[in-house]
């Protein structure tokens, strides 16, 4: 009889350690998700800043071009600034 209580309290703690052990598995693995999203997120916006940065120095590089080619546009192309 004592040695089946001494069985069961120590399948119980093992039971114990294995439910803390999953649960600490499953936080690491949430946190390294929410990691992987955020990164993402900011790769992303840097990338998005990248792509306007350079749509905007096209703009400005046509606009040059078009006043250069027709002084006469001058006017009207940089009301569109």
């Amino acid at each position: 009889m004592k040695a089946k209580l001494e069985a069961d309290a120590e399948a119980a703690g093992e039971a114990a350690r294995l439910r803390q052990a999953i649960r600490w598995s499953r936080m690491l693995e949430a946190a390294y998700t929410e990691h992987d999203q955020r990164s993402q997120t900011a790769e992303q916006q840097a990338a998005a800043q990248r792509l306007a940065a350079a749509e905007a120095k096209q703009v400005h590089l046509l606009r040059e071009q078009l006043v250069s080619q027709h002084p006469e546009l001058a006017a009207y192309a940089h009301k569109q600034q």
